[in-house]
């Protein structure tokens, strides 16, 4: 390396006034991980008030020969618009059971839900999955939540404090995917024995940076979250340049064990928000009680799927906003979309631990709901979420006459979906192949379609299905 352009780079930084530091404000725990993710590539420049970030960002630009590139830490914003348990408040959850109940105001259509309560009496509840929650902090106090809480941390306040003391934004979400079910109190989570781990990367008025939300992927990856769910949405980066500490941070936590699920984005006219957008992100649409897409709800082809996220009811504990403190209250989003997905996640990796974040999200594409044109499109990606088929997929179990006859259980052999194995799947799939469609992308790391998912579907084929 030229020392002179060693010395002119430090010369510079100390023009600026900036000090240097890793991106990471902890050495992360997975070898593997950090090496394949990258992650330990990235530092972050911390500039003296009043300094221009993009100005900087120019300047160094020019040591192509020691920095890749240098950009801003951008911001992000919550994703949010706004036997039966017996959770009192259940009847209110369409999302979870829709009998076509009226939610403020439109009728539902029965059917139009993600099966949860069919989930549940195949003994999926999410025991011995923690679920990250990576968004405003968790309450501390509502009674439906302080059972299922670990102790978290606050990359907003670097302290202990994960406490939702505004918003509640991220009291609603871990409501969705983990509220205590069957206990009495307001309402069910998609995961009621699953464990919250509170990560709180957004201030009380719901904005943080990519660098705090991808230390907090990171460090929720390290203490063994299975899933994390991440209601939080950063416009792409200038340029379409995606190669970014929170892209490296999902890797990570990937590679690491950690499921990450995404919210689209409330803004259909704009491209799916990071760290949706991601390939090793789930990325979330949302629907209403009529299976149909909200209409703000963000498209393109990074969608994985949909779930409910049109007046959906949760836990709320705000004294600012909403109804109050330790309560419940309804909200619409793609943020609202997310968690359900995460829950549908826990039970997946309840019944079966031993999958890996990629087939856990197989399992969920394969088993959704087809909405919309037939097959994935952009609007819907793979479907709405369907636990009961998500769950008896991971179990390797076909549906008894309880569960509606003669339903098939798609799995990815059947590649047709007709309900027999045949050589009409084989060339239907080495079609799909060819053209490098989406619906080929069946192995990691996903987002291309290689010679990795051909093998995988000849592997699935010899098998069958279960």
């Amino acid at each position: 390396m030229d020392q002179a352009t060693v010395d002119l780079l430090d010369r510079t930084l100390r023009e600026l006034g900036a000090s240097l530091h890793q991106a990471l404000p902890f050495t992360p725990a997975h070898r593997e991980a950090i090496e394949a993710s990258g992650i330990d590539r990235f530092l972050t420049a911390v500039l003296p008030v009043g300094e221009s970030a993009e100005d900087a960002c120019r300047i160094l630009s020019r040591f192509d020969a020691l920095i890749e590139s240098a950009r801003t830490d951008r911001v992000g914003r919550a994703m949010a618009h706004g036997g039966l348990p017996n959770d009192p408040r259940f009847p209110f959850q369409y999302a979870l059971l829709n009998l076509g109940q009226t939610i403020q105001g439109q009728p539902g259509i029965p059917g139009a839900d993600i099966r949860a309560t069919h989930a549940w009496d195949l003994h999926a509840y999410g025991s011995g999955v923690t679920i990250a929650v990576l968004d405003s902090g968790v309450s501390q106090s509502h009674p439906d939540l302080i059972d299922r809480l670990l102790p978290g941390w606050n990359f907003v306040g670097q302290n202990s404090d994960t406490d939702d003391n505004y918003s509640s934004h991220g009291t609603h979400c871990a409501g969705i995917a983990a509220a205590s079910t069957n206990n009495g109190l307001g309402i069910a989570g998609v995961a009621g024995l699953a464990s919250v781990l509170p990560v709180k990367v957004l201030s009380k008025y719901g904005f943080g940076t990519e660098l705090n939300c991808g230390a907090g992927l990171v460090w929720a990856a390290d203490r063994g979250a299975r899933v994390a769910s991440v209601s939080i949405g950063f416009d792409p980066a200038p340029g379409g340049a995606d190669d970014t500490f929170l892209r490296a941070a999902v890797d990570y936590a990937t590679i690491a064990g950690t499921l990450v699920v995404a919210s689209a984005g409330n803004t259909p006219t704009q491209p799916v928000v990071a760290p949706a957008r991601y390939p090793n992100a789930v990325a979330v649409g949302a629907t209403d009680n009529r299976d149909t897409l909200w209409p703000l709800s963000a498209t393109g082809p990074e969608i994985s799927v949909v779930a409910p996220g049109v007046s959906v009811l949760s836990t709320w504990d705000s004294k600012y906003f909403g109804n109050g403190e330790n309560t419940y209250d309804y909200a619409t989003g793609t943020s609202q979309a997310c968690p359900h997905v995460a829950g549908l996640a826990a039970l997946i990796f309840s019944v079966d631990p031993t999958l890996n974040p990629w087939q856990v999200r197989a399992i969920i594409e394969a088993t959704a709901d087809d909405l919309g044109t037939p097959g994935r499109d952009d609007q819907h990606g793979h479907g709405r979420i369907n636990a009961e088929r998500a769950v008896r997929l991971a179990l390797g179990r076909l549906p008894d006459d309880t569960t509606g006859g003669d339903e098939w259980w798609w799995c990815i052999a059947d590649f047709n979906r007709d309900g027999t194995i045949d050589t009409r799947d084989f060339v239907a799939y080495l079609n799909a192949w060819a053209a490098g469609d989406d619906s080929a992308d069946i192995a990691a790391p996903f987002g291309v379609v290689d010679s990795r998912d051909f093998i995988e579907y000849l592997n699935r084929f010899a098998a069958g299905c279960p």
